[in-house]
C-alpha cells in the first residue's frame, strides 16, 4: 500500500510539472536555445538586442563564470548560484519570462553531458536551435574529437522547431541528422570563423514568424549588430608593447581551449605588422 501510494505522489508531481511547463511554454512563443562550443555568450546577446530592436518583448539568459538574465529593458539581473549549473535553471528561465509577459526567451546552453543536453531542449522545446560550432571539445563529457562533439550536441535537436547550423566543419553531419528526422534546417554561411554571431544573428532574426512579427514595433532603423567580437571571450589584440626597448606583440587564447579555435586566432593574427616583435600568448590548459 504504502509503495503505490508513494508511486502516485511521484506520478502526480510529475504530471503536475509537465503541466506547469507547457503552460509556461505556451505564453513565450519564440523559444530560441543557442550552444556550440565558442561564441555562444556573443551569440545570444546579439540575438535579444536585435529582438529587442525589432519590437519584441525579450528576456535572454547567458552561463558561463557570471551567469546573468539580460531583462527586456536591457538592463541586468545576476544568477544567484548556491551550487554547479544545473539543467532545471532553463524552468527557472521561462518561469521569468513568462512573469514579465516576454515574447521570446533566448538561452544559452550550459549543459554538457549528453543526457543534460537532452533534458534541457526537453524542457525548452525551443522554436528555434542555433548550434554555432562542433570543435573538439569538453572530450571528457560530450566524447573526443568533433564527432564526438556533433554526437552530443544532435540531442538539441528541436522537436517541433527550426535549425540553424553555421558552415563550420561537421554541417554535413548535422544535415544529415536533420533530414532524418524531417526537421527544418538552415546551413549559414559564416564568413569569419572566429565571429560567426551577425550571421547567424542575422539569418536567425529574418526568420520570426509572421505571428509575432505583427506585434513589432514599426522602428524603421533597427541597431545593427556591433563590431566583431571574436569568438566570445576570446579577443584578439592587435598592440604592440614595448618593454625595454623591446616591442612584444601579445595574443590572448585564454577561453579558446580547444586547439581549433587556438589555430585560427593564431592565425588571423597580423604577425606582419610586428615582424620582428617577440609574439607572446596566454592561454589555459585542461586535462582533456
Amino acid at each position: 500500500m504504502i509503495y503505490w501510494l508513494g508511486l502516485g505522489l511521484i506520478l502526480g508531481a510529475l504530471f503536475l510539472e509537465t503541466y506547469a511547463l507547457r503552460r509556461l511554454r505556451a505564453k513565450v512563443p519564440l523559444r530560441i536555445h543557442i550552444h556550440g562550443t565558442r561564441g555562444k555568450s556573443t551569440l545570444t546577446r546579439l540575438v535579444a538586442k536585435t529582438l529587442r530592436d525589432q519590437g519584441l518583448k525579450t528576456l535572454a539568459k547567458t552561463t558561463g563564470d557570471n551567469p546573468e538574465y539580460i531583462l527586456p529593458d536591457a538592463s541586468f539581473l545576476p544568477i544567484r548560484r548556491t551550487g554547479p549549473p544545473r539543467v532545471m535553471e532553463q524552468a527557472a528561465a521561462l518561469r521569468l519570462a513568462a512573469r514579465l509577459g516576454a515574447q521570446a526567451l533566448v538561452v544559452e546552453g550550459m549543459a554538457l553531458e549528453k543526457e543534460s543536453i537532452h533534458q534541457s531542449e526537453n524542457l525548452l522545446q525551443s522554436t528555434h536551435v542555433v548550434i554555432a560550432n562542433a570543435r573538439p571539445d569538453h572530450a571528457e563529457t560530450m566524447g573526443p574529437g568533433r564527432l564526438g562533439v556533433i554526437a552530443a550536441l544532435s540531442l538539441l535537436f528541436p522537436k517541433n522547431g527550426r535549425l540553424y547550423v553555421s558552415n563550420d566543419t561537421g554541417r554535413s553531419v548535422f544535415q544529415t541528422l536533420a533530414a532524418k528526422k524531417n526537421l527544418p534546417f538552415f546551413l549559414v554561411n559564416c564568413p569569419n570563423p572566429l565571429n560567426q554571431a551577425p550571421e547567424l544573428c542575422r539569418a536567425l532574426t529574418q526568420n520570426i514568424p509572421s505571428g509575432l512579427a505583427e506585434k513589432k514595433s514599426s522602428r524603421p532603423n533597427p541597431s545593427q549588430p556591433g563590431p566583431p567580437v571574436p569568438g566570445g571571450s576570446l579577443s584578439i589584440s592587435s598592440q604592440t608593447l614595448a618593454q625595454n626597448s623591446f616591442p612584444m606583440a601579445f595574443l590572448d587564447l585564454f577561453s579558446a581551449n580547444d586547439r581549433v579555435s587556438s589555430a585560427l586566432a593564431w592565425q588571423a593574427y597580423p604577425h606582419k605588422n610586428s615582424p620582428n616583435a617577440l609574439k607572446v600568448a596566454i592561454f589555459s590548459t585542461r586535462s582533456d
